[in-house]
């Protein structure tokens, strides 16, 4: 069997199975991949037949580099290991986490947990829910919730604008939240910023 990183990544049946089941349904069979680079410089800047709209490219790099890091630590774990795991569960592989940081910056509470979605957006979104779900239950009335996950906020900043159909039922029951906790916002920030949530996420996944 050809254990080139191109055929790991790219062209085995677990690779194909995986990239068609993300948001983008991505046909490796149909992109010819020739060294690692390609799939590198197809992730930063995608390709016209990937059909992924300029907004969505920062999703889209984190996505394939989920899919990569799972698949190279699957490879790992059945090569040292023998195990074995289907494209389903790698799919659902993707962790959510949120920090609490009081008036001076400072974090005083960090939680992160598994969700059902391979897909960054929805991840972004259940984060976001889980988050005002727990101030709503700890009666936190003065919050900033903030994300790096630009379509998120601009849904929950002008709610009566229409959300992405994968993140609705979580916006709308975010809004819900939000009608109770007028000092409630959301904001925006770059993903430098949020680097503290994203570093975090990895060390636990």
């Amino acid at each position: 069997m050809d254990e080139s990183i191109v055929h790991l990544l790219w062209n085995c049946d677990l690779a194909r199975a995986i990239w068609f089941g993300s948001a983008w349904s991505i046909h490796t069979d149909c992109i010819p991949i020739h060294n690692p680079a390609q799939i590198v410089q197809n992730l930063i800047s995608p390709p016209p037949e990937f059909q992924i709209n300029w907004d969505l490219c920062e999703e889209f790099l984190l996505t394939g580099a989920i899919i990569i890091d799972q698949l190279w630590k699957y490879r790992n774990s059945r090569v040292h290991e023998g195990s074995t795991l289907c494209a389903k569960k790698i799919l659902r592989n993707v962790s959510v986490l949120w920090l609490l940081r009081d008036w001076r910056g400072k974090v005083v509470l960090a939680l992160s947990k598994k969700v059902n979605t391979t897909i960054p957006l929805q991840a972004e979104a259940e984060a976001i829910f889980w988050a005002t779900s727990i101030a709503a239950d700890q009666r936190l009335n003065r919050v900033c919730f903030k994300s790096n996950f630009k379509t998120c906020m601009d849904c929950l900043s002008s709610p009566r604008s229409d959300s992405h159909w994968r993140i609705s039922s979580f916006m709308s029951q975010v809004c819900s939240l939000t009608s109770s906790h007028p000092s409630w916002s959301f904001k925006w920030v770059c993903r430098e910023v949020n680097s503290a949530p994203d570093a975090l996420a990895s060390l636990v996944s």
